[in-house]
């Protein structure tokens, strides 16, 4: 099941400044982590109503026909869609199949003005410390000339039949540069993975950590959907550039 979930965007948030690319985007994951708020779930009822009949939402119950509860998450579910409001962290997971990057904006887009304003609406949300983007993409859709095993263990290892691995590169902000007392950075996850049969799945985990955390007067100039664009900039330029460098990746015929 793929889909991509368009609703019409405020002035703020679609602009012409992403871009597409060869990658073929299988799965988005959208997240903010926040300082602990218990009373989130006293409200989880009106906040769930909101997300799913809020004017103009994109996100229905057809989308998300299922729903469980724990002590700490209330989570809507459906075959590969998710929403889960925690007490400290909102996260939102839904499916692609495309290299037009404008369609994962829309779709964050989508998660400020339809998760997390309403969040916002039914609790006094405090201190936000993260902001997260991870984009997944399958190795089906492209065409590796050299696989990871081959680029990163042929030289040392023989018959290695799996490969699992994660690298971290950290990135300085603007703010953190420039402000005294701002000590913001952000995150590039970079994961690997390739099986016994050959199949290679690829992600990137784009963070942003706030420190000192976002409170309610300075989130208005660091919006989530400001932060996705810079994250699907790095995803187009040095994670792609990365890709063809080191693999040899092309778009699959």
């Amino acid at each position: 099941m793929t889909m991509t979930l368009v609703s019409k965007p405020d002035k703020e948030s679609i602009k012409d400044n992403c871009f597409a690319t060869p990658l073929t985007i299988h799965q988005a994951v959208f997240g903010i982590r926040f300082e602990p708020q218990f009373g989130i779930l006293d409200h989880i009822g009106k906040i769930v109503d909101l997300i799913l009949r809020g004017k103009g939402s994109p996100f229905s119950s057809k989308l998300f026909p299922f729903s469980t509860s724990n002590t700490t998450s209330h989570t809507l579910h459906g075959e590969d869609t998710l929403i889960r409001i925690g007490h400290q962290d909102l996260i939102c997971q839904l499916p692609f199949n495309t290299t037009n990057t404008d369609e994962i904006k829309a779709a964050a887009d989508n998660f400020q003005q339809f998760i997390i304003k309403p969040l916002k609406q039914c609790e006094n949300l405090q201190s936000v410390h993260r902001y997260g983007l991870l984009i997944s993409l399958s190795g089906k859709s492209l065409d590796f000339q050299r696989s990871p095993i081959d680029y990163y263990l042929s030289s040392d290892f023989h018959r290695i039949d799996t490969l699992s691995m994660r690298f971290t590169k950290r990135l300085a902000t603007d703010q953190a540069i420039a402000m005294k007392r701002i000590n913001d950075f952000r995150n590039a996850i970079y994961s690997i993975e390739e099986s016994v049969k050959g199949e290679i799945e690829m992600s990137i985990d784009y963070q942003h950590y706030f420190q000192p955390a976002l409170d309610a007067e300075s989130s208005s100039d660091h919006t989530y959907l400001k932060f996705v664009e810079q994250g699907l900039r790095y995803f187009t330029h040095e994670f792609n550039d990365w890709l063809v460098k080191s693999f040899s990746v092309k778009e699959a015929a």
